[in-house]
């Protein structure tokens, strides 16, 4: 029972750190295409939830009007 708990506890960190960099680096790729600002959206993709942060940065990323 302890080690199963255990185990969850390790297998949701291992999940949240692998979807925290991967839209970390996701938010920061597609604010550059756009010409916007890729480190504060590097950064809040790091710290909010993917589920948030990848919308986030697909809605409010602004279009470089050319």
């Amino acid at each position: 029972m302890f080690l199963s708990i255990i185990n969850s506890i390790i297998n949701s960190t291992i999940f949240w750190i692998t979807s925290a960099v991967i839209s970390a680096f996701y938010c920061g790729w597609y604010a550059k295409k756009h010409d916007d600002s890729w480190g504060e959206w590097f950064v809040l993709g790091a710290f909010y939830p993917f589920f948030i942060s990848i919308p986030a940065v697909i809605f409010c990323t602004k279009p470089v009007i050319k």
